[in-house]
């Protein structure tokens, strides 16, 4: 290789070099910006009472703050984040499933006993059986009798086709469970608390014929020609 050929090579290398240089550097600082902005945002969550949470109406602040307190092993303001979060939300039920698993892992049987017996007896359907973070209440006959009802309340009645939906339960897509019964016709009501804090909630419900309509049509159910509204 000639002294030119050499000369060139180097400039071409030290060129790379620059231009990997200058792509970092654009990276390395976004990443230095979000993990100062993470630290900002845990040390506003640190500075944060018990009390000052359960005041809190924010339903997304304090879902970013239970995923704050769950990741730095806050346990005393993670669990009352999600306990108040259950009173913003009372009809969520994963939301109360959560509550009852952050009981168990503290081995808090009283409350986590408390809690999943007033969901099956609501009516909630789920598998807890081999969720492994109700391992520290397993062994009781509460136990026994709050996994054989939920699982009866898990069961389907009657035929029918499972469909997952545009219908959520904080967040969570649900199930929506549709009769084939092709010769008959539909009915669907939707009954919606007003006291308390519900108002607040009405403008989650002003697509609710759009919500309806989809896994009707997608299934082949039929239309809904009007929505009758009281």
């Amino acid at each position: 290789m000639n002294i030119q050929s050499r000369v060139l090579l180097a400039g071409l290398l030290a060129a790379a070099v620059v231009s990997a240089n200058a792509q970092t550097k654009p990276a390395a600082a976004a990443a230095q910006a979000q993990a100062r902005q993470a630290d900002a945002v845990t040390q506003k969550a640190e500075a944060l009472t018990v009390e000052q949470i359960g005041e809190s109406k924010d339903i997304a602040g304090l879902t970013r703050l239970s995923e704050v307190y769950n990741a730095i092993g806050d346990m005393p303001r993670f669990t009352r984040t999600v306990q108040r979060l259950t009173e913003l939300l009372p009809d969520s039920g994963q939301l109360k499933l959560q509550l009852a698993m952050i009981y168990a892992s503290q081995n808090d049987k009283t409350r986590a006993y408390d809690v999943l017996v007033r969901m099956q007896g609501q009516g909630y359907g789920y598998d807890i059986s081999k969720e492994p973070r109700f391992e520290p209440i397993h062994g009781t006959k509460v136990w026994d009798y709050v996994v054989a009802n939920m699982q009866a309340n898990a069961k389907q009645f009657g035929e029918g086709t499972n469909r997952r939906g545009p219908l959520r339960d904080y967040l969570n897509q649900m199930n929506l469970r549709l009769e084939d019964r092709s010769s008959q016709p539909l009915a669907i009501l939707v009954v919606m608390q007003t006291g308390g804090s519900a108002p607040r909630q009405f403008r989650n419900y002003s697509t609710l014929e759009t919500m309806l309509r989809e896994p009707l049509m997608s299934s082949g159910a039929g239309t809904l020609p009007s929505t009758e509204r009281s």
